[in-house]
């Protein structure tokens, strides 16, 4: 049988648990202890000799989880379907700490994630990172992809700690839409014409997101209206006249 002292000082002078008269080599504590730092030390005895106290090992108890997250944003990613988050990391405990063996859940949705009924319903559309060390105040990246094109998306991030105790829902739910698909409308010609000598070929398009961008144009040519298979030309640049000759179709 055994007999265990948990104490928060070292010299187990006035020890918070002592047990005796365990029979197994496990032991779970009687009483709920607070957070802190503990020392545990075990002795063996067979009803009428006791062996020599174990060495000391320690143990801590944490029951207080990393802060929310509270500075975050969300910035168009650099192809179609990414969304480049950034974030502040909490400490430990709240705000101070180091947090060993971390990890960072992030989900997303087309409207704010806010509240904990939010985060629940957002399961299925979580990424996790996992890190050795999370420093409180320093600045984590990630690039959530795989998203539709030209939707906006909400997103929401907790941190979890190395005791497995997890965050609130960041403070702030921020936004940004993916990638949109240029429209483009060919003015002229219009369908039907044929062709004899010079054409003038000329549409218009429009970008709906984001604005800024640099565009590229390519001329296709079909035989049936349908199926336009047949590259003229490509690499067309913005905002300029090209002539085009030695076509025959």
């Amino acid at each position: 049988r055994y007999e265990i002292k948990i104490d928060t000082n070292a010299d187990f002078s006035y020890p918070v648990i002592s047990s005796s008269n365990i029979v197994s080599t496990s032991y779970s504590a009687t009483k709920e202890l607070p957070q802190g730092k503990y020392y545990w030390i075990v002795v063996a005895t067979d009803g009428s000799h006791y062996s020599l106290w174990a060495s000391s090992y320690t143990l801590y108890i944490d029951t207080i989880p990393p802060s929310a997250v509270t500075s975050f944003s969300a910035t168009i990613g650099s192809y179609n379907g990414a969304i480049n988050l950034s974030w502040s990391a909490p400490g430990d405990d709240g705000d101070t700490g180091d947090i060993q063996s971390g990890k960072y859940f992030i989900r997303t949705a087309t409207y704010p994630i806010i509240t904990e009924p939010d985060w629940i319903q957002t399961a299925s559309t979580e990424k996790t990172i996992s890190k050795s060390v999370i420093k409180p105040g320093e600045n984590q990246t990630f690039t959530f992809d795989g998203l539709a094109d030209g939707t906006t998306y909400y997103f929401s991030v907790k941190t979890q700690d190395e005791a497995v105790n997890i965050s609130a829902v960041s403070s702030t739910s921020p936004y940004c839409m993916t990638n949109a698909k240029p429209i483009v409308s060919v003015k002229v010609p219009n369908g039907g014409e044929t062709f004899l000598g010079n054409k003038i070929i000329s549409w218009e398009y429009s970008d709906p997101y984001p604005p800024g961008d640099t565009h590229k144009f390519a001329i296709y040519d079909s035989s049936d209206g349908t199926n336009f298979s047949v590259l003229v030309t490509s690499g067309l640049a913005d905002k300029t006249t090209y002539y085009n000759w030695g076509c025959h179709r």
